[in-house]
């Protein structure tokens, strides 16, 4: 009923249902409900209410509300309720037929709750009864989906239906994947999801009944009867599928990586090679130099990542895909794919086409000294540390931002020394290095 302590709707309860002999044994959790009392005027507006479930059972047809209130308070049958005492009673007969009935608004179903019930109570006329054939097989389902989704149950919702509960676990599911996964319209390589999967992912995303959901949605969506224990494995099959969507993700790019920084033509060589191997190998073909110098489109950053490589790849790809699109994989689309593969394309080309000034002839050596900058000095450790990057033309914006910073050295004054301008200026810039 959803009425704790001891206050003034605890005594209604009490007054309409203990009283009366409705409730037994309410100090137990496991409280009787009897719809047999002493009283026979309280037993036939009781019969009345569960005539108006049993007919709904028996025909597998909407019952408007507004029936079961006319009956409840009219004269024909000699009841004469009063309307704020219809929810009461209503919701204890129900309690009796919870796995069966369907409440519906507006075609839509609602959940078996108080709150409900009160709406019902407001506008009768908004709302219909309806029922399923609650079965051994219907129920064995739900107790397998329960375990399925076990991580996203909720015990309290347990009491209040015997399978709402499940679907809203469905859907916490649903919730609970990532962004790339949810939006996912093809897959990583361009494939279709498979049909039964993508109307599967599909319905949790629709706002539909509980009831809809579990005995009519998702045994159209795989062909299979709920009484059919097939339904349940391509259930579990359909999750998986969804949930392995990022790691397969992560595996493909690591193979996209491997055929993009690998010069063998050997293809049968490259799929027993590891993408750690490949990139040391790239890396190592390179010149030193060009881990000193800065690239205007990100490559030293893309270097830097590849020379620290470990044989925990996953994480690799999930730094690189960071690196490369500004994105984690879990908040990519359809789109990002190719962009993360364009880009590693374009740093490998930068890195392979970068010529180191010993390299250079002489006037193209002078011609760059003066467009290019060197930066030295001694990492944490003591080493030191070299890096190169090429003069640009600033914009303004840029111009902006150089008389901000100019300006607060110049409002500082005599308060910070020139020691410590200079240690604050060196600071920044080893950052942006």
């Amino acid at each position: 009923m959803g009425l704790l302590a001891n206050g003034q709707d605890v005594s209604i309860m009490r007054s309409t249902l203990v009283r009366t002999g409705i409730l037994h044994d309410i100090a137990n959790e496991n409280v009787e409900i009897r719809l047999q009392t002493n009283n026979n005027l309280l037993n036939r507006m009781l019969s009345v209410i569960e005539d108006f479930i049993k007919e709904s059972v028996q025909t597998d047809t909407n019952h408007s509300f507004k029936d079961l209130y006319t009956a409840l308070q009219g004269s024909g049958l000699g009841i004469g309720l009063r309307k704020g005492l219809i929810p009461i009673y209503i919701a204890t007969v129900f309690h009796n037929y919870k796995k069966q009935i369907v409440i519906k608004q507006n075609n839509l179903q609602q959940p078996l709750s108080l709150d409900t019930i009160l709406q019902i109570d407001e506008n009768p006329e908004d709302f219909t009864l309806s029922a399923i054939d609650w079965n051994s097989d219907k129920e064995n389902y739900v107790k397998a989906l329960e375990e399925v989704f076990a991580d996203f149950v909720v015990d309290a919702e347990k009491n209040i239906n015997t399978y709402e509960y499940v679907a809203k676990a469905m859907v916490r599911w649903y919730l609970s994947l990532p962004k790339y996964t949810k939006e996912l319209k093809r897959l990583y390589n361009d494939s279709a999801i498979p049909k039964e999967n993508a109307e599967f992912l599909k319905s949790l995303k629709s706002n539909i009944g509980s009831q809809e959901l579990l005995f009519e949605k998702l045994p159209a969506i795989f062909c299979k009867a709920v009484d059919n224990t097939e339904l349940l494995s391509d259930i579990v099959q359909a999750k998986g599928f969804f949930e392995d969507i990022i790691t397969n993700l992560n595996l493909y790019l690591q193979d996209e990586v491997k055929e993009i920084l690998s010069n063998s033509d050997n293809r049968e060589l490259l799929l027993k090679t590891s993408l750690t191997s490949v990139i040391q190998t790239w890396t190592d073909s390179l010149p030193l130099q060009i881990f000193e110098h800065l690239f205007s489109d990100g490559t030293n950053k893309f270097l830097a990542l590849c020379k620290n490589i470990t044989n925990n790849t996953q994480e690799f790809i999930e730094k690189l895909a960071k690196l490369a699109t500004g994105l984690r994989l879990e908040d990519w689309d359809d789109k990002t794919v190719s962009e993360f593969l364009t880009n590693i394309t374009t740093y490998k080309n930068t890195a392979e086409t970068f010529i180191p000034e010993e390299n250079q002839n002489p006037a193209a050596n002078e011609a760059d000294s003066s467009s290019s900058y060197q930066l030295q000095f001694l990492d944490d450790d003591g080493k030191p540390v070299v890096r190169r990057f090429d003069k640009v033309e600033v914009g303004v914006r840029g111009k902006l931002l150089y008389n901000r910073i100019t300006d607060a050295i110049d409002a500082m004054g005599l308060a910070v020394s020139e020691q410590e301008k200079r240690q604050v200026l060196m600071n920044i810039l080893k950052e942006l290095c």
